[in-house]
């Protein structure tokens, strides 16, 4: 299926942009596992952060997070956009409630 999502051209089956005409990084997840990594540090922080909830046109809701720049650079425009799924939500809450 293909779709127009904010001016670009979507596969949803592959979950790939098109014809992207944003500039700043964009990610549907849909896939989360854990990592292994064992070296974890704490990033700098972010300028600004947002987010909105939207559903698609079959009912599905996905949550959308977006970053402005950093501590030390601030910005108006999202420097990264980061996109939920419906079963990442699922994921993310369980994550939380372990915490």
């Amino acid at each position: 299926m293909i779709f127009i999502f904010r001016g670009d051209l979507y596969n949803a089956q592959k979950n790939l942009c098109l014809h992207p005409q944003k500039k700043h990084t964009m990610a549907l997840i849909t896939d989360l596992t854990v990592s292994e990594k064992e070296k974890l540090s704490v990033h700098e922080p972010v300028h600004k952060a947002d987010y909105s909830t939207f559903q698609d046109q079959y009912g599905n809701n996905y949550l959308e997070i977006r970053t402005y720049g950093s501590a030390s650079r601030e910005s108006s425009t999202a420097s990264q956009t980061i996109q939920f799924s419906p079963k990442i939500i699922e994921q993310l809450k369980a994550i939380l409630a372990g915490l």
